[in-house]
């Protein structure tokens, strides 16, 4: 077991309660089943798929202005070298026969409630622009690419994924993918990515296709879900979140530049910006002697920096969570990120360290209790609503995945490059990577808000 591993487990030993310490022991000598080892089984090919709880959030969101583009997931992959540009859309159509939630459509059904109907005979929705005597320019190409990423899906009645390759020479192409995030998260992605060059690779020299067989597919989990917490799960962990986030705050006061005004469009503005290699590994040192995680001292240090700019001690910060613990969801796309709030009460007389503590404790804890659906926490705990304001936290904190600069594949290079947001989800983000020797940050920031020198 590497350091970083085995600080984890230490980590979340130490978080634990008396009575979860002594499951854990009850698992590891054999005496329990392990929840991960109860394996979701393949639905029954004749029933109904309903959509996941996170899906239906989406599902609702999208009927409200099906002409929205907020949820679309969309990158350019700048290729150089020699495409083979049948290979590479053949490529996609084998991509999305693996996965049958990239050829999902999703249909409303008499009570309301939409279902997932798996397209098994699909075109694979693509487009080209190719070079002639007349090539493509870069500029040319952006504004190509801006107006596929911003095209709105038609869940209903169009597969949610979209492929369009703009060549500007022989050598030179991007190819443009847009995907609904209701059918992938940031986990997806990877798997998109390296599942597409291994097939390609496949393609074009004529050998099998040796991705290991997916165990289930996203509408086998998603039968599962309703099932496992539809038998009293749902309702235990119901539980401590409404003891957890009783009578929390509506809203963090912080220094807006202007007056929130709920008719304005959200338009969402990022500002990027580094901790040195010294201080990296300064945070580092501190959160391992502490036995936490880097994002838990991360977290912990940017609820301290809106203490000391709102002079509110209850803070609670949305976090994204992968909820992706049994195995047989590891090589899934689909949408299954959930969205945590995690609660602090800062004490101004204590420390950072009692701080971290406290944080570190906070997040254990709900990573135990991760499968409440977030609008089903709202609907439950049922906060004051004010217009404009997302209910329970307007601040999130993410650490995202470290990608690597350029991918080498068949005789090809590649760079992925994710498009921005163009509408803000909430008042500020606060987004980090671990680059190994630094830490890259980014505030992804509402400019109806804030302005950029704030």
């Amino acid at each position: 077991m590497d350091n970083t591993n085995k600080s984890t487990v230490i980590a979340r030993k130490a978080g634990l309660t008396d009575k979860q310490k002594e499951l854990l022991a009850q698992r590891l000598s054999g005496k329990k089943k392990s929840l991960n080892k109860q394996r979701i089984p393949k639905r029954n090919a004749t029933k109904t798929i309903p959509l996941s709880y996170g899906q239906r959030s989406l599902w609702v969101t999208w009927q409200l202005d099906q002409a929205s583009n907020a949820y679309n997931m969309s990158g350019v992959l700048k290729i150089s070298g020699e495409l083979n540009k049948k290979a590479i859309k053949k490529s996609l159509t084998l991509l999305l026969e693996r996965h049958e939630i990239l050829r999902t459509c999703f249909i409303a059904s008499d009570d309301n409630e939409a279902q997932q109907c798996i397209q098994n005979e699909f075109e694979l929705p693509w487009s080209e622009h190719l070079f002639s005597s007349d090539l493509i320019t870069e500029n040319q190409a952006k504004n190509l690419t801006e107006k596929f990423a911003k095209r709105p899906f038609d869940l209903e009645n169009e597969l949610p994924f979209k492929a369009c390759l703009i060549s500007l020479s022989n050598d030179e192409h991007q190819l443009a993918l847009n995907v609904h995030h209701i059918v992938a998260d940031g986990w997806s992605l990877t798997i998109m990515l390296n599942e597409l060059m291994a097939i390609y690779s496949a393609v074009v020299t004529e050998q099998p296709i040796t991705l290991p067989e997916l165990p289930i597919q996203f509408a086998d989990f998603s039968v599962w879900q309703k099932s496992w917490l539809d038998s009293g799960e749902l309702t235990k962990q119901l539980a401590y979140w409404q003891t957890q986030l009783a009578n929390c705050p509506a809203s963090l006061p912080l220094p807006y530049d202007r007056k929130r005004q709920p008719q304005i469009k959200k338009i969402n503005q990022t500002y990027d910006f580094y901790f040195s290699g010294t201080l990296t590994q300064q945070i580092k040192n501190l959160v391992q002697q502490s036995e936490a995680t880097l994002y838990m001292g991360l977290l912990a240090l940017f609820k301290l920096t809106l203490f000391r700019l709102s002079g509110q001690s209850d803070l609670c910060i949305g976090s994204p969570i992968v909820n992706r613990t049994k195995s047989e969801t590891h090589g899934l796309i689909g949408y299954l990120t959930n969205v945590q709030v995690l609660r602090t009460k800062l004490d101004w007389t204590s420390d950072f360290i009692a701080l971290l503590h406290q944080v570190r404790t906070t997040v254990l804890a709900g990573q135990t209790h991760q499968n409440v659906p977030f609008d089903m926490l709202v609907d439950a705990l049922k906060p004051e609503r004010i217009s404009g304001v997302h209910p329970l936290f307007q601040v999130k904190c993410t650490q995202q995945a470290a990608l690597p600069d350029s991918y080498h594949f068949s005789d090809l290079e590649m760079q992925l490059h994710i498009d921005a947001v163009d509408e803000s989800h909430f008042d500020l983000s606060f987004d980090f990577t671990d680059t190994g020797s630094e830490i890259a940050g980014v505030f992804n920031y509402d400019s109806s808000l804030f302005e950029a020198s704030t």
